[in-house]
């Protein structure tokens, strides 16, 4: 997708995501760790990913990140289950979720993956994200809660 062919809403952009790109979701209930469930359901391929307060995958979400960089023409080793469990500013996230879940009094959080790069897409998982990333930000005005910059 060009730039110029933005969905109107985010709501849009995920139906087109949904269609196009294999997609994995799941939920974290309040006292589970992040890496058992990720290392049993998402594949370690390179894309993107919505994380939502509350279970089911509803709403806004919460943060838009991206798992897959290249680096002087190669890809470093870090795919969607890799990044999952990865640090989230400076603490990991097994314990950031759980805190979040505890301190929101949240029924959980869920995640919706992308896999953006594999035998049937070749989108970069940056343009993914920044395509995604535009489509809020024209629609709310502000990045998602979670995203501290961009």
């Amino acid at each position: 997708m060009k730039p110029n062919e933005n969905p109107v809403t985010f709501s849009e952009l995920r139906q087109r995501y949904d269609e196009r790109f294999t997609t994995y979701k799941f939920d974290l209930p309040p006292n589970t760790i992040i890496s058992m469930i990720v290392d049993n359901t998402v594949p370690n391929e390179r894309g993107i990913y919505f994380v939502f307060d509350g279970l089911g995958c509803e709403g806004v979400p919460v943060y838009i990140g991206k798992a897959g960089t290249l680096k002087k023409g190669a890809w470093l080793n870090q795919g969607l289950r890799d990044r999952l469990k990865a640090l989230q500013g400076r603490i990991p996230r097994n314990q950031f979720f759980r805190d979040r879940i505890n301190r929101q009094a949240l029924a959980g959080m869920s995640f919706l993956c992308f896999i953006t790069m594999d035998d049937k897409n070749s989108v970069l998982p940056h343009t993914a994200e920044a395509h995604a990333m535009q489509v809020y930000f024209e629609q709310y005005e502000q990045l998602p809660t979670l995203n501290t910059e961009y």
